[in-house]
């Protein structure tokens, strides 16, 4: 399991971004696929890579909304309720 690198977000309206991401643990897998043509093994860990970014989102304070590994890019949301409670 290797780290997932986050680069520059960009803000497509308030308190909603688009953060490229790069993951040394798709090296091997092509994300050109469809998701019904994947295999289970390279399901397993496209959804292990969802649910590190998940994590590491919500610790910075965004809710993810979808992960695109054809543009390598996520889309979330600011978490109001974390806003709210730091104010």
């Amino acid at each position: 399991m290797n780290t997932i690198y986050f680069s520059r977000r960009h803000e497509l309206k308030e308190n909603y971004y688009v953060i490229p991401f790069s993951c040394s643990d798709l090296n091997n897998i092509d994300t050109e696929v469809s998701y019904r043509d994947r295999t289970e093994t390279t399901q397993k860990v496209l959804d292990t890579i969802v649910d590190r970014i998940t994590l590491a989102l919500y610790n910075q304070g965004y809710i993810l909304q979808s992960v695109s590994f054809r543009t390598m890019s996520i889309s979330a949301m600011v978490d109001t309720k974390v806003l709210e409670q730091a104010a």
